[in-house]
């Protein structure tokens, strides 16, 4: 018999979910979204075949999952691991309400900090406007996960000491994660109201940034 529109496929018919095309790399203008290296777009909660009932990403369950990938490898794919754990708990809308909901009003909120890898979870509120000059996390590395509303982030190289130029631009949209290396300099920009996961290697309440003035274009 024919499905209504929406309904589940059964195992062994066509996906669930329609692939999506990936994201280009390369160099991109404002309004675009970053490379496909750097993006993973929102899964569902919750595991298991069509039709399978979803279940909450806890907090608990984040920092373990962050855990496990980082004692794995604690470099690159460990880092890309955390990543994608990050934007799965962007799209986990439990997840979300309690700690990203209306009740949540902290620019900066230490939800976790790990006893033995040192790695935190955050989040961050902005009610309004919010804007950072060009700066680094220092010998840290980290990774912004968007939930609600956008960020305009521009990544910079340094050409002289203390000054960088524009390398790249993109917007940072609900359900996207980007990880940023240590030394890696970026300046946000928000224009209204944003509210954001985040994973830092080590808590940057306890060490410093460098921070950077653009060139003056000639």
């Amino acid at each position: 018999p024919a499905r209504a529109a929406g309904e589940p496929v059964p195992p062994g018919g066509a996906p669930c979910h329609p692939a999506r095309e990936p994201a280009l790399p390369g160099t991109l203008p404002v309004g675009t979204r970053p490379p496909a290296a750097h993006t993973l777009l929102p899964p569902r909660s919750g595991r298991g075949m069509c039709g399978e009932a979803a279940m909450a990403y806890g907090l608990e369950q984040l920092a373990a999952d962050c855990r496990e990938s980082l004692r794995r490898d604690p470099g690159e794919a460990g880092r890309e691991e955390v990543r994608r754990h990050i934007a799965r708990a962007c799209a986990d809308r439990a997840f979300v309400q309690a700690h990203l909901g209306p009740a949540n009003g902290d620019a900066r909120k230490l939800l976790y900090e790990d006893p033995e890898l040192g790695f935190c979870i955050l989040t961050h509120v902005h009610l309004g406007v919010a804007n950072s000059e060009p700066h680094d996390h220092g010998p840290s590395w980290a990774v912004y996960g968007q939930v609600a509303g956008e960020t305009e982030m521009t990544e910079w190289k340094e050409v002289a000491p203390g000054r960088v130029e524009k390398s790249r631009q993109y917007r940072l949209r609900p359900g996207e994660a980007v990880v940023y290396p240590e030394g890696a300099i970026h300046s946000p920009r928000r224009a209204g109201e944003t509210r954001l996961l985040r994973v830092e290697g080590v808590n940057m309440d306890t060490v410093g940034r460098r921070r950077f003035r653009p060139v003056e274009p000639e």
